[in-house]
């Protein structure tokens, strides 16, 4: 089964012990990540966008994940020329103003500092369907699902 990298998620109303080896499990397996928090992070404007991303993405690379992630980072114009990221691009779809929630809300705490030490932990490859996009994605949700409240089903994942 493809395994998919995608922002958006559909929030239901309970959570429970789920192990999954990968985000990309959670997404393919599930249809959502209300196991792992049950909070909504994003606007409707990016989810759409990423529903977008995901299908255009999926006719072009369907077998290759890495460029599938490639991709679906490209058309959300988040990469340079020389396909690397642009933290400026990331936080306009993950800062503080965008995600969901009252001004004291958790996520809002934390997610540009996740964005960025996520993007301290990249190879920096250049070049098309580099395993970055895949690496950044893994490594920013791990991080924002481990920081999710224990009431909203924060740590019930093992990644």
């Amino acid at each position: 089964m493809l395994r998919l990298f995608v922002l958006l998620g559909v929030f239901v109303g309970f959570s429970y012990q789920y192990e999954v080896t990968s985000f990309y499990d959670l997404i393919s397996k599930t249809g959502n990540w209300s196991h792992c928090c049950n909070d909504r992070f994003l606007p409707e404007s990016v989810w759409h966008q990423a529903k977008h991303n995901t299908d255009l993405c999926l006719e072009r690379f369907p077998n290759n994940l890495h460029c599938f992630d490639h991709c679906w980072m490209r058309l959300f114009e988040i990469l340079d020329r020389k396909e690397r990221f642009i933290k400026s691009a990331l936080l306009e779809y993950l800062g503080r103003d965008v995600l969901l929630g009252d001004e004291n809300d958790w996520k809002k705490d934390v997610s540009e500092r996740f964005v960025s030490e996520c993007l301290q932990q990249l190879s920096n490859s250049s070049g098309q369907c580099n395993p970055d996009a895949r690496s950044w994605g893994v490594c920013y949700w791990k991080k924002m699902f481990g920081a999710c409240p224990a009431e909203l089903g924060g740590g019930t994942c093992k990644f």
